[in-house]
């Protein structure tokens, strides 16, 4: 098989798998939200409790517009919100927590994530998960590396 052909079928899985996640928030919510892609920032911000929209940027590895744009759709949905605790040295920096709505998604996102995980891996061995796991993560680190250049 070719690394093309191999490129083509991993991004379409992923496509997929973030596709299904959405759907699920989607049902989760009964339509209610229409977030899409910042179920990723939800994500974040429940991970780590408050987060500088800065940090969203480069662990998501979008520009600052983008994260912009979806965070703001999540300040509508009254999903997120901006806390007030600004340093007096920079008073542009701004931490976003989640509100009690989007501690609902993100726990259940949190749940479906794993439940799909183990549905998706159930069928390998542990030998299976952790080759295919080196390969993922050496495909990444090439990747990186030949970004540097």
């Amino acid at each position: 098989m070719e690394i093309f052909q191999v490129k083509i079928m991993s991004l379409s899985l992923l496509y997929r798998i973030a596709s299904e996640f959405v759907h699920q928030i989607k049902s989760f919510s009964d339509g209610k939200y229409q977030i899409g892609k910042g179920i990723f920032i939800i994500d974040l911000i429940g991970t780590n409790r408050k987060i500088k929209m800065s940090d969203i940027t480069s662990k998501l590895n979008i520009p600052a517009s983008s994260a912009t744009r979806m965070v703001n759709d999540l300040l509508k949905e009254n999903l997120v919100e901006r806390t007030e605790e600004r340093k007096e040295e920079d008073r542009r920096i701004v931490n976003l927590k989640l509100k009690s709505e989007g501690e609902k998604l993100f726990n259940y996102f949190q749940t479906h994530q794993r439940n799909f995980e183990k549905a998706l891996l159930q069928d390998f061995t542990t030998e299976e998960i952790a080759t295919a796991f080196r390969v993922l993560h050496g495909i990444v680190e090439k990747r990186d590396e030949l970004m540097q250049i």
